[in-house]
């Protein structure tokens, strides 16, 4: 009798030592279990706000491209207004472009018309000759078409000292470069275009078209220019092109 209660007891330990470790490892797996959560909820909360600003940095990427594809357009749009209006221009003026008394070229984003010197004055001078007066006369013609626009008449010379027998009479290559420019200026009123819309500059040898290494090019280089300043909407990046040869030929880019 006493041997079956002692087997009973005995049997009774091993089943709660049993029951306790069976207990101690599910705790401790729920301890793991809760842990790993843990770590699983601060893994998806780094993922939520990593992929935020991800989001917050393509919202930033989309708009930005879509005010640089509207800044595209602008320029476009303005560089299309320029090209039609140097092309409505030449077309007026093509007679003289034929013949060489005149060029039309986009230059630095504007619209210019150059005039060589031997077309308008006699050498030396800054009297306008008769055939100056004719060209110019044509010019504005054209120019009153423009009337919101604004003109520089730009006088240059090449870089060749002023004569001795014209030292007398001008300073310097910069005084007569805007002796003719001034010139200029004041027959265009004379025939029309308006004081406030036109300026005058003389820039002497300082700003050549070409180089003045050859006679050839310092013969371009004396000339007077008509700058076209464009409107306040298309003050963009306007592509540069060649004067406008002869017959109406597509001119080429670059200069």
């Amino acid at each position: 009798m006493r041997d079956l209660v002692m087997r009973l007891m005995l049997a009774g330990l091993m089943v709660g030592c049993v029951s306790k470790s069976k207990h101690e490892r599910a705790t401790s797996a729920l301890a793991t279990s809760e842990a790993e959560r843990a770590k699983l909820e601060e893994e998806l909360r780094r993922l939520e706000a990593e992929r935020k600003k991800l989001q917050g940095e393509l919202e930033q990427k989309l708009a930005a491209s879509e005010e640089e594809l509207a800044e595209l357009r602008r320029q476009r749009e303005a560089q299309k207004e320029q090209l039609e209006l140097f092309d409505k221009f030449t077309a007026k003026l093509q007679s003289m472009i034929d013949v060489g008394d005149i060029d039309v070229s986009i230059r630095r984003g504007r619209m210019v018309v150059g005039m060589p010197s031997r077309v308008l004055f006699p050498s030396g001078e800054h009297e306008l000759s008769e055939k100056g007066k004719g060209t110019l006369k044509k010019v504005a013609v054209a120019l009153a078409e423009l009337p919101e626009r604004r003109f520089v008449v730009a006088g240059h010379t090449d870089d060749m000292p002023i004569g001795e027998k014209i030292k007398t009479l001008y300073e310097d290559n910069w005084d007569l470069s805007a002796r003719r420019a001034l010139v200029v200026t004041r027959f265009l009123i004379e025939q029309g275009v308006a004081p406030a819309s036109l300026a005058a500059a003389g820039y002497g040898q300082h700003d050549p078209a070409v180089s003045n290494k050859t006679a050839a090019g310092r013969k371009k280089n004396r000339r007077i220019e008509l700058i076209v300043e464009p409107e306040l909407s298309q003050l963009q990046k306007i592509p540069e092109m060649a004067p406008r040869p002869a017959s109406g030929k597509s001119p080429p880019q670059g200069r």
